[in-house]
């Protein structure tokens, strides 16, 4: 049995929850939160166990063998795992892919990554550590979606695409074959994306048109 931490207390925090009951392999033992009140309510019936200062107390006293960050925002998630490398040794991320999700030949999923159900994943993508691909959402043959990134649902990359790093493919957006996103980019709900995208950009609209720049911890959900 692979007793796991669950990092994160909020919305995305019960939907990775619910994806790991669905495995017989894994025992959740709690959640910690970044920081905040010292008590909270149960998600899912699994215990609050205290904030990220305790983390390596907490790990040792539960007896933890993975942890997964449950953090919805990009940036916010990737502070979170170098915080965890940089404080606890040894400690293992693990991968959570639900059962309704479709997973084909050649697809590589890199570890810390959540993938939710209805998700198809298509021969030889390759989707990055710590991503979010979340319900419903579908990447196409060949296609590469770089670390931190996430893809909200229902939203499409079409074949042969290219996410960067800590990029963030909103609600119900498409994006059409053989396009280029760059890193901390974010594509607005519901956009048509025809065309390729640089670093730092938000766009929106169908078709997706530049709106304007960005910085890496700027808040976009």
């Amino acid at each position: 049995m692979n007793n796991i931490l669950i990092i994160g207390g909020g919305g995305h925090s019960s939907a990775v929850i619910d994806a790991l009951k669905l495995n017989p392999e894994v025992n959740i033992v709690g959640y910690v939160e970044k920081n905040g009140d010292l008590e909270r309510p149960p998600i899912l019936g699994v215990p609050f166990l205290g904030i990220d200062t305790d983390l390596k107390s907490i790990i040792k006293s539960k007896n933890i063998d993975s942890i997964s960050v449950a953090v919805g925002d990009n940036y916010t998630r990737s502070v979170l795992v170098n915080y965890i490398y940089q404080s606890v040794s040894n400690i293992k991320f693990i991968t959570v892919i639900h059962p309704d999700a479709v997973i084909a030949s050649g697809a590589r999923i890199g570890h810390g990554t959540v993938v939710m159900a209805g998700c198809v994943l298509n021969p030889n993508c390759n989707i990055g550590e710590f991503c979010i691909v979340n319900t419903n959402s579908s990447i196409d043959h060949d296609s590469v979606v770089g670390n931190f990134s996430s893809l909200a649902p229902n939203s499409v990359a079409g074949g042969c695409t290219s996410i960067g790093d800590c990029t963030a493919v909103g609600i119900g957006a498409t994006i059409s074959n053989n396009i280029k996103i760059g890193s901390n980019s974010v594509i607005g709900a519901s956009s048509l994306v025809l065309s390729d995208v640089g670093d730092n950009m938000v766009v929106y609209g169908s078709p997706a048109k530049f709106i304007r720049t960005r910085e890496l911890q700027e808040v976009y959900l």
